[in-house]
């Protein structure tokens, strides 16, 4: 559990896009040792899983649903796009 409470090494976890340096976030992680905000960050980490899991499930659910409603009706196989195999990069663009 240690490892999770070192701001150096959950500051090398940051997003690429994020504005902040990992100096900053490090900074800003150093905790003051109350238990009731690692909790709570806990807590809704948990959530966070949860929730992405609840996502991958409706997505799977709804992939499931569209390809059978499309499996039965001619007119909307007719209009279905296969997916590429990959997208063609155009350079400079």
């Amino acid at each position: 559990m240690q490892r999770r409470k070192d701001p150096l090494k959950l500051a090398e976890l940051r997003h690429g896009n994020c504005r902040k340096t990992e100096e900053e976030i490090s900074k800003a992680l150093h905790t003051n040792g109350r238990e009731d905000y690692l909790f709570a960050l806990n807590q809704e980490l948990e959530m966070y899983e949860v929730l992405q899991s609840k996502i991958v499930q409706c997505d799977v659910e709804i992939e499931k649903i569209l390809n059978s409603t499309i499996g039965k009706d001619d007119n909307k196989r007719q209009h279905h796009i296969e997916p590429k195999k990959h997208k063609k990069l155009i350079k400079h663009s």
